[in-house]
């Protein structure tokens, strides 16, 4: 949907198919009116298919460039083989396109290793076809699919890929990007952070495809920084709502929160981030979960005590004598919270 006029100020167009970050596929369909469109504006179109062998090689347009000009292919045997220490890609293009860029192209341009690896590689029986890439393709399928499920969650938006990596919009996630990065990473975990990409800010993050084995670890990862962030949201969120309750009493419901209301209508939103969780007390009207990864997680979605008016008045009443400790919470369970309980037994 490139519009002409665009096409014809420019001599060169890019397009990443499979998609990179998006893991979008365009068909070969999709490509064959931009083919026609870039030929008549004398706009080169230079298609980079390096993750195509992982997707739908069936989809690929690079019979088309014996017969076109304007038309160049880029692969890749980078990524299909896992050879990243090789950086080996290589370029289809008509007979006239590659003299030209043959009578330009460094003389020395591929060493003896490369050259030896690649050979091998681009002779393998079946090509696109053969038995290691069918197995690749299957099982990238299927982790992808396990991957997805276990992805979609409050805050996770994975958008739906071809590839071997998944590209999560987390713009509902009240962390951001490069946060959500370093924090996994310091569990040894790496994902990709997208805020260098163009225009996308600290919304998006691309995770890899991996083993099944190694696919739980980064859905547990996640799963365990975000445990972690909103404990420590949790006694952020309840010092500031101390103080102003020092001065103003109960704050009452946050109407403009995203997910008000998130109990029931006219709770207390004082306690958003709940300062017991998890207290695992079945009495409370939460309960153990199977969670995305297959783990069973604690969840409070279905307690309403810490949003009751009064119950929160009498929590304010300890934790604005006592302050933001262990120690205070813990005599605010004792004071307020098992009384509650108990009467409701």
């Amino acid at each position: 949907d490139v519009p002409t006029d665009i096409l014809q100020g420019a001599r060169l167009l890019f397009v990443c198919n499979p998609n990179n970050p998006t893991g979008k596929l365009f068909t070969r369909e999709e490509l064959l009116g931009l083919i026609d469109k870039c030929r008549e504006n004398e706009v080169i179109l230079f298609v980079d298919e390096a993750f195509i062998e992982l997707a739908d090689p069936s989809q690929t347009i690079v019979d088309l460039v014996e017969s076109n000009d304007h038309l160049f292919i880029q692969r890749s045997l980078t990524k299909a083989f896992a050879i990243p220490g090789i950086r080996m890609g290589f370029g289809v293009a008509s007979v006239k396109m590659a003299t030209l860029l043959n009578n330009a192209r460094l003389s020395w341009n591929l060493g003896c290793v490369a050259e030896e690896v690649s050979t091998v590689l681009m002779n393998m029986e079946g090509g696109c076809y053969s038995r290691y890439l069918l197995e690749s393709r299957e099982m990238i399928a299927r982790e992808r699919e396990f991957l997805m499920q276990r992805l979609e969650r409050r805050g996770f938006k994975p958008l739906e890929s071809t590839v071997n990596y998944i590209y999560v919009d987390i713009s509902d996630l009240s962390m951001d990007s490069t946060e959500l990065t370093e924090r996994m990473a310091a569990h040894g975990v790496l994902i990709r952070d997208c805020s260098s990409f163009q225009d996308l800010g600290g919304h998006h993050i691309r995770i890899a495809v991996r083993t099944r084995e190694e696919n739980q670890r980064i859905v547990d990862c996640i799963r365990q920084v975000i445990q972690e962030w909103g404990k420590e949201q949790a006694i952020l969120y309840l010092e500031r709502n101390l103080a102003k309750a020092r001065d103003k009493g109960s704050l009452g419901s946050n109407r403009e929160c995203n997910y008000y209301p998130c109990h029931y209508e006219g709770q207390d939103c004082t306690f958003c981030f709940c300062p017991f969780y998890p207290c695992q007390d079945e009495r409370t009207d939460g309960k153990w979960i199977t969670g995305s990864s297959g783990n069973d997680v604690w969840s409070c979605l279905e307690c309403r005590i810490v949003h009751e008016p009064d119950v929160v008045e009498k929590m304010l009443a300890v934790l604005t004598a006592e302050g933001c400790t262990e120690e205070a919470l813990k005599k605010a369970w004792e004071k307020v919270m098992e009384p509650q309980l108990c009467s409701s037994q």
